[in-house]
């Protein structure tokens, strides 16, 4: 059965591709730029926004928010979309700020005291990290909320100095986003003010169920461990802290400050959407195990999740053909379109369960509307001239 099942899946993937390869002749379009006024900020904002494939204005999408926007946007979208089309994590919404005073918005406390133990006057801005959160959460997330259809499950991201303000905020405002990565973080900023900070939490009740990853990188020449060093003291104080907390830390020896960015990006949400795959054996052999299986996983993050356009399609194809389950398949095929009402390929799929099922009427009427949703849905194309010539 295994192997009927990865034949089914190559099928599909394959398909896909062919459909995917043709939607852009002229271009290839990973996202949109917009600009928002801040008056938290007092300046103009540029915002890199990455959507999920077939966007439903309908449906509620987790949101990841990540600083660094012009060096962190290419890297991101595309691990995301590669992490949703294989389905290791539920379709995402990016967004990811580009600097303007870099040094001002991602440090949480003021301090002329730089890396070196210098009086630097280039960190004479320094200390605005909580003006920062406060216009993602009052101006940037109420906006994104209204025009893109996002949920309130919320993952902030951030490199360096964005470690730190993520760390930051993981200590400081954990009723606003649910799940941190923290990549290489700066924490001996401000005389390790926030392994200070987190040694005084230890005092405290909390309920923080967050998930926390940080990445370490291999920074052997800073002077006094300077980087490594505060990094495992903060994790071993998370050890004391809470319980019901979701933490990591990965060391990457071959990576560098600059390079470890992607590897902690794959690692961290690899790690905050651990089992969130389905295992395909189990979902067609047991009725009950696709809502179980989401059950669970939502519990553990403590939001409601469901599957993927790209999993409902693909059990629907292993009903279709494998278990020769067409009245299954088709439930699934439809409840696909009307989750995903811009998806050409859900349309698509459909058109192969009524044509299985001797419904050519509706296998053309959903191959237009394939065509429809994309003008350039070539194999659409092609399998409607077929049915039509048929007939």
């Amino acid at each position: 059965m295994l192997q009927i099942l990865k034949l089914i899946s190559i099928i599909y993937i394959l398909t896909n591709l062919s459909v995917s390869a043709q939607e852009n002749t002229t271009g290839i379009n990973i996202g949109e730029t917009i600009s928002i006024h801040s008056d938290v900020l007092n300046e103009e904002r540029k915002i890199f926004v990455y959507l999920p494939r077939n966007h439903n204005p309908k449906k509620n999408y987790p949101v990841i928010y990540m600083m660094d926007g012009e060096s962190s946007f290419h890297s991101a979208s595309g691990l995301l979309q590669h992490f949703i089309y294989s389905e290791k994590m539920p379709e995402t919404i990016l967004i990811s700020i580009p600097n303007t005073d870099r040094t001002r918005d991602l440090t949480p406390t003021h301090t002329l005291i730089g890396f070196q133990g210098n009086e630097q006057t280039g960190l004479k801005n320094s200390g605005g990290g909580d003006n920062f959160i406060k216009f993602i959460k009052t101006e940037l997330a109420p906006h994104v909320e209204k025009n893109y259809s996002s949920s309130k499950f919320r993952i902030f991201i951030g490199h360096s100095l964005g470690g730190l303000l993520v760390t930051h905020a993981f200590l400081e405002n954990e009723d606003f986003f649910n799940s941190f990565i923290s990549i290489d973080p700066s924490l001996w900023w401000d005389d390790k003010i926030l392994n200070k900070r987190v040694i005084e939490k230890l005092k405290q009740e909390t309920t923080n169920k967050n998930t926390f990853y940080m990445s370490s990188a291999n920074n052997s020449n800073a002077p006094g461990n300077l980087m490594l060093g505060p990094q495992i003291e903060f994790m071993e104080s998370l050890d004391k802290w809470n319980n019901k907390l979701n933490y990591k830390r990965d060391y990457f020896d071959n990576d560098t400050h600059g390079s470890v960015v992607l590897i902690s990006l794959y690692n961290g949400l690899e790690y905050i959407f651990d089992n969130f795959a389905v295992n395909y054996d189990k979902a067609v052999e047991e009725p009950d195990y696709l809502d179980n299986h989401f059950s669970t996983f939502s519990k553990r993050l403590g939001y409601k999740f469901t599957a993927n356009e790209a999993t409902i399609n693909r059990l629907a194809y292993t009903y279709l053909f494998q278990k020769q389950d067409k009245e299954k398949a088709l439930e699934l095929f439809i409840q696909n379109t009307k989750d995903h009402p811009n998806s050409s390929n859900s349309y698509d799929s459909l058109s192969d369960a009524y044509n299985e099922m001797d419904n050519k009427e509706m296998a053309i009427k959903s191959l237009e509307k394939a065509i429809e949703l994309d003008p350039n849905a070539e194999v659409s194309k092609t399998k409607l001239k077929g049915l039509l010539e048929s007939n």
